[in-house]
Parts: structure tokens; C-alpha cells; sequence
């Protein structure tokens, strides 16, 4: 996956700017197999490939990620038929396998990405178990050869790249990236280059087809510690043809394919590290949580690592991804729950000194966890320069250890509400405040940085309790020095419907098995108090306080309604069907503002209204919410409100009538307003003739004055003339 920063029109968040899909290793690459027939027997080696897709929008991006891994079984006379990842979910790759072939599938890759169908698996059976991974030979002074071709597949027509340009970017910053991350295990040189373009009739809708049709053109054959590298034309945009693919090896000597559509240092970093049997480094997103509650893991979300998205820093390899490559330098400091705890002084990762990682690992099935340490010096002093367009943070970070696609994963310790995933990229732990991992059988707080090193304290515990709802909120609004402050108590519970609460220096956290976990304070704070807490009508909250509103206001949303405060008109409680009209028309942002009055009822036949900074909203059994503004507010308001001859209006205030005008129509007339002729109430037969010729729009125009009535009838005079009626 790559990132490439292009302003204005390229976003700075997860945009997922290629496709750059992973196959293993296997030896020579496949032909396609022959069609095999429903209940066909086939043996040989599960091979997978990660496919990465194009896209501005990281949520779509993400989705399609899903799609991946795609499978293949690799048979023994070199030939391949894909199948779906989920009938052989189970299997590791690289394993001989036996299965017996179904029906063609038409799954989401063959419709979402253009490639054939599969084969679902009716049975599956493990033969032999992956090898081991081969060594590279020796051949001094490079431990890796790569040979760079370009090539034109089906359709593709040269573009303006040249050989030399793709093999002075390995033998340069990314011979250099991996000598330096390897500790010099890895020395990449291009020892082979074909000038002229290779043309192809194979397509990229099956690249074993086209990785064998070039590999037999130019005599390249498949061996330990060897790479192909093809550079597949970046014109036109051929169908199915990724912006990277490659090979996942089962270690650093074990060579492969790979093809990219772009010179660029970090996607071809990136591929390299495919063949030398990486995945890809993913962050996990939990809703308000480290790692428990609503989650998701999302592709290439590590931007600090060179498996992550590829963008114009690669960075340093994380610890987790070097120890699986079996290159970091000296040991780990290692934590278990319920052995001893300690403080850890972890070295810049950027450096070959010092403790460089520390783990945590919980036991049984659960992934370890990995801290480093990123500083902004070394090869990461791009974190504290213009560079860092991203905004990432320097400090501690911990990712967990996984298999497959996602090698490892990075947390997020300080973590957001799920509707602010897509731009929190604050990943770093924070200095002094704990945060619990693995259901609190670790508590790390980091007590320091400076430029040489972290101090790290690790608490281990015995059992698997986690922290409460309300304990991870607090620690992710940023504990004693968030808005909440210091804690004035402990937790409590025997609140309304078994929930729990603590209070704070500046506010409180309820929680409810109905609502989960939120914080109240400020102004809020107050008015909600006064309205009887969870025991009142609002009930429990349902969002956290939230302020930065227009004009300096805050809002909270409740089981029950809401509490709104502005400077003007201080905390408000609004809810009911008041509240529901007030959002259809915009909440404060609308024509009403903020409400400066808390709802009243008992007005006339059994009505309710709630005062606005800009109107009011007055609501009966008989004739809804509306709402009220304007000049057509102050005449409704001199002719007596709902008790007057109007009564309760059954329509909201509109305005953008002809000259400017305004209108509203009530239980007993309407009031209409222009800029010429003023407001005034229509009513009776008059209001009926008038209607009957068009409104103000018809020859009569608005009207200059309120009906006038005496014993004998009534009379009103418009723009275009006179009208007689009755009440």
C-alpha cells in the first residue's frame, strides 16, 4: 500500500494510494491449472495473497481490504487454482495440502477485483507442514540479487520510467533501508537489469501467468536469496493490475517476485518485505478503549513502519516486525502476569544499543505485546520536522504480535469515541497516566523520555480483571490531567438500573448497562444535577459533554433529552417532541439559536413552549411543535399568544415569499409579513377570499393592516384593494 503526499487534491489520512498484494514463496511460479471437474482431488502447497486497492475514502479502503487474503492451490506439476480463503482458513501457509474441489464461486475479489472465479473446498486435509525457510547462498558482497525488468503486459504501453531509475532506488535507500534494519543480515544489489521493455500477452489478472511468461523470456530462474523485480507499465490503468505485488517469502534468504507500478522508495521497501516473510503493520480502534468494546483493525494503519502505508518516510523497522525477521539486536525485557514487575529504560529504536523492546506476553492463545521507544532523532528526526505531515506522535508505542496478513498491529492508548477513529492519530502512551493491557494483567505508565532513552514502569497481575468502563474512560480523556481532573472518590453502583458512577474534580462518570460509560461536567454538570441525575427525565447520558459549539456552547445528549448551554442563556434542558422540532430545524446552529428558558407546560388546553434566543416553540395535543420567529413572533405575541384569537400556530415561521415576505398559519387565521406593508393577521372569510385569489401573490398583495371589525362586518385593506368579510 502506498501514500503519496500530492497536495491539495491527496488526503493526509489511511489514503490507500495502491494495490499491493502478497504471494508466498514456492518455488518456480505456476501455470494456470487446466479447469478441474466438481469433486476433483488436487495436492499441493496453499499459497495467499493480501490484496491492497486504491482509495481517497479510508473507510472504503478498509472495506475492500477485507476482501484479502486471496488462495491458491499450488499443485505439483506447478500449476494453480484459487480458492476461497475462508474454506482453507484453518490451513498455514506454505502447508501440502488435499482438497477436493467444488463448484466456480463468484467471490467478492472476482467481482470486486476482476479475477477469475474460485473453487469452493468441499474437504481439505494438512499433508505435510510448511518447510523450513531456505538460506540464502553466499555471494559477497550482496546476500540478495535482484534483476529489474520493466514490462509492457497485455494492453500496458511504455512510460516515462526507465530501468536505471528502478535499479538506482534499490541499490541505493532501500539496499540502505534493509542493510541498516537487518544490521547488515540483508545487502540487496541489483546484479541483473534488461534495458528494453519486455512486452507480454499475459495480464495481470493472474500474475503467476505473467510473472512465468517474463521469468522464461529473460532466463530468470527461481532460487534462494534471488528476486524478480518487474516494473509493470503505469499506463493505462489495466484492469486487475496492482500497484505492487509480491511474494511472501518464509524468511530473508528466500528471494521471490515482485512487481510495483511506481519508482518509489517506500512501496518497493515495502514489497521487498513481503519477500522476506512480513505482512503488514494494522492498528487497532476501539470505541473509548484500548483494546476490549467495539473495535476495529484497519489495513496499513501503522504509519511509523515501513509494512505500514507507504508514504515519504519509511521510517524504522518495529521491534515486533525485526524479531520476526530474527534481526533485533540483543534481548527483549520480558514481562509475564504475576512474574516481577520492573522499570525498563528502553533505547531509541533507531538505534543498535541498549534495551531496544520490551514484551509482554500474557500467555496461552493471546498476542505478546511489544513496547518501543520513537523519538524524534535517528532515522525518526523526521517526527519533529515539517515532515511529519501526519502529526504522529513521538514516544512509547505498543503493538501486538500477530500471523497473516496483519504481523503487527499498533494500539491506540489514548483511544477516541468511534466517531473520531478516522482522524485520531495520537498513538503514543502518555507520560504519567497508566493505561491497563490484557485485561489488566499489565499496567504500563511510562514515568519519562528524554532523547535517550524512555523509563518505563510494567505492573503485572495475576488475574484477568479488566478495567471498568468508567476507569477506561477516564485514562482516555487523559486521567488527572484532562477535563475531569483528580478523582474525589471510588466507584460506586446501585444506581437507577444497575449503573455506576464516580465523581471528579470537575465533573462525573455514569455508566449503564443500557448507555455505557459518560462523562458529565461543566455547566452541564450542574443543570443535569439539578434536574435529579440518572433519576430525573433525562435519565442516563448517552454522549460525553461536548463543547466547541457555535458561540461558545455545549451540548449533551441524555436517554431523555438534552441540555444545551451557551454564555447567552445558560445550561437549558430541551427535549420531548420540542426538541425534535428544534433539530429538524437546525439546533442552534438553526433559525431559533440556543434556548434560553427551560420548557414549560400548562398553558392553553394542556400546551407546552420552550423561549429561544431568536423565538419560540410551542407545542398542543391538537396541533404539534412549532415554531414561532420574527416579527411574526412579536405580532402573535401583541395579539394575546395561543389565548388569543390566533391560538396555537399549526405551521413553523416561513420565509422567501415574494418581496421578502413571511408567513404562518394558526388555529384561527395567519399572520403575514412583508417589508412594505409590516405584519398582520388575516382571519375569517376575508382570510378564505383572499386565498381563493392567490395569497400575496395574487392581485391583491399583502395586506397594509389587521382586519377591522364592526357590528355590520369587517373589512381589510391589501396592496391591490379591499376585502369585505365576516369572523
Amino acid at each position: 500500500m502506498s501514500l503519496v503526499r500530492r497536495p491539495p487534491t491527496l488526503r493526509s489520512l489511511a489514503v490507500l494510494a495502491a494495490v499491493a498484494t502478497a504471494l508466498p514463496l514456492l518455488g518456480a511460479p505456476p501455470a494456470l491449472a487446466e479447469d478441474p471437474a466438481r469433486g476433483d482431488t488436487l495436492v499441493g502447497e496453499l499459497v495467499q495473497a493480501w490484496p491492497e486497492h486504491t482509495d481517497e475514502d479510508p473507510a472504503e479502503a478498509a472495506a475492500l481490504a477485507a476482501d484479502g487474503p486471496l488462495s491458491w492451490i499450488e499443485t505439483a506439476p506447478g500449476e494453480a487454482v484459487r480458492v476461497p480463503t475462508d474454506d482453507v482458513a484453518d490451513i498455514p501457509v506454505g502447508a501440502t495440502v488435499e482438497v477436493t474441489v467444488g463448484d466456480e464461486v463468484t467471490d467478492a475479489p472476482a467481482a470486486e477485483q476482476g479475477l477469475d472465479p474460485a473453487r469452493e473446498v468441499l474437504s481439505a486435509e494438512v499433508v505435510e507442514q510448511p518447510a523450513a525457510p531456505p538460506v540464502a547462498p553466499a555471494a559477497p558482497p550482496f546476500t540478495n540479487q535482484v534483476t529489474v525488468v520493466r514490462v509492457l503486459p497485455a494492453g500496458g504501453t511504455p512510460d516515462g520510467t526507465a530501468t536505471a531509475d528502478v535499479a538506482a532506488l534499490v541499490d541505493g535507500p532501500v539496499a540502505d533501508f534493509w542493510e541498516r534494519e537487518t544490521n547488515g543480515a540483508v545487502r540487496l544489489g541489483v546484479t541483473t537489469t534488461v534495458t528494453d521493455w519486455v512486452s507480454s500477452t499475459k495480464g495481470c489478472d493472474d500474475p503467476y501467468l505473467l510473472w512465468n511468461d517474463v521469468a522464461g523470456k529473460i532466463g530468470f530462474a527461481p532460487a534462494p536469496g534471488r528476486h524478480l523485480l518487474l516494473y509493470v507499465t503505469s499506463t493505462p490503468a489495466l484492469p486487475a493490475c496492482s500497484y505492487g505485488l509480491a511474494q511472501v517469502g518464509t524468511g530473508l534468504g528466500a528471494g521471490g517476485f515482485l512487481y510495483v507500478r511506481a519508482a518509489r522508495t517506500s512501496v518497493l521497501a515495502h514489497e521487498f518485505g513481503h519477500n522476506f516473510g512480513l505482512g503488514h503493520a494494522s492498528g487497532l480502534q476501539c470505541d473509548r478503549s484500548v483494546e476490549t468494546g467495539t473495535c476495529r483493525t484497519v489495513a496499513y494503519r501503522d504509519y511509523y513502519d515501513v509494512m505500514g502505508v507507504s508514504w515519504e518516510q519509511v521510517g524504522s523497522l518495529n521491534v515486533a516486525h525485526a524479531d520476526r525477521l530474527r534481526v533485533l539486536p540483543g534481548s527483549p525485557q520480558a514481562f509475564t502476569p504475576g512474574g516481577p514487575a520492573g522499570t525498563v529504560t528502553i533505547a531509541p529504536v533507531s538505534q543498535s544499543t541498549g534495551t531496544r523492546a520490551v514484551t509482554l506476553a500474557p500467555g496461552g492463545t493471546d498476542p505478546t505485546y511489544w513496547l518501543e521507544y520513537r523519538p524524534a532523532g535517528g532515522q525518526d528526526a523526521w517526527l519533529g520536522s515539517g515532515a511529519n505531515w501526519h502529526g504522529l506522535q513521538a514516544g512509547v508505542l505498543v503493538r501486538q504480535s500477530q500471523g497473516g496478513r496483519d504481523t503487527s498491529v499498533l494500539l491506540d492508548p489514548t483511544p477516541s469515541a468511534s466517531t473520531g477513529w478516522n482522524g485520531d492519530m495520537q498513538q503514543a502512551l502518555p507520560v504519567g497516566t497508566p493505561v491497563v493491557l490484557a485485561g489488566g494483567r499489565f499496567t504500563v505508565t511510562v514515568q519519562s523520555v528524554s532523547a535517550s532513552g524512555a523509563v518505563v514502569r510494567v505492573e503485572t497481575g495475576t488475574s484477568a480483571t479488566p478495567a471498568t468502563p468508567i476507569d477506561s474512560l477516564y485514562t482516555a480523556s487523559g486521567g488527572a490531567q484532562g477535563p475531569l481532573g483528580a478523582p474525589t472518590g471510588a466507584e460506586t453502583c446501585g444506581a437507577r438500573n444497575g449503573g455506576c458512577l464516580r465523581q471528579f474534580q470537575h465533573g462525573v462518570v455514569y455508566w449503564s448497562p443500557a448507555t455505557g460509560a459518560h462523562s458529565v461536567i461543566g455547566a452541564v454538570h450542574q443543570k443535569w444535577a439539578a434536574q435529579g441525575w440518572e433519576w430525573g427525565r433525562l435519565g442516563y447520558p448517552v454522549t460525553d459533554t461536548t463543547c466547541g459549539l457555535v458561540a461558545g456552547g455545549c451540548f449533551q445528549h441524555f436517554e431523555g433529552g438534552s441540555i444545551f448551554f451557551s454564555p447567552a442563556g445558560g445550561a437549558r434542558a430541551v427535549d420531548g417532541v420540542i426538541r425534535d422540532r428544534w433539530a429538524v430545524l437546525g439546533w442552534e446552529r438553526g433559525v431559533l439559536g440556543y434556548p434560553t428558558g427551560d420548557a414549560a407546560c400548562g398553558t392553553r388546553n394542556g400546551g407546552c413552549l420552550q423561549q429561544f434566543q431568536h423565538g419560540v416553540v410551542y407545542w398542543s395535543p391538537a396541533t404539534g411543535a412549532h415554531s414561532v420567529i420574527g416579527a411574526v413572533h412579536q405580532k402573535w405575541a401583541a395579539q394575546g399568544w395561543e389565548w388569543g384569537r390566533l391560538g396555537y400556530p399549526v405551521t413553523d415561521t416561513t420565509c422567501g415569499l415574494v418581496a421578502g415576505g413571511c408567513f404562518q398559519h394558526f388555529e384561527g387565521g395567519s399572520i403575514f409579513f412583508s417589508v412594505d406593508t409590516g405584519t398582520h393577521q388575516v382571519w375569517g372569510t376575508i382570510r378564505d377570499q383572499w386565498a381563493a385569489r392567490g395569497w400575496e401573490s395574487g392581485p391583491l398583495g399583502y395586506p397594509r393592516a389587521d382586519p377591522s371589525c364592526t357590528a355590520r362586518g369587517c373589512s381589510q385593506t391589501f396592496q391591490g384593494g379591499t376585502l369585505v368579510g365576516t369572523l
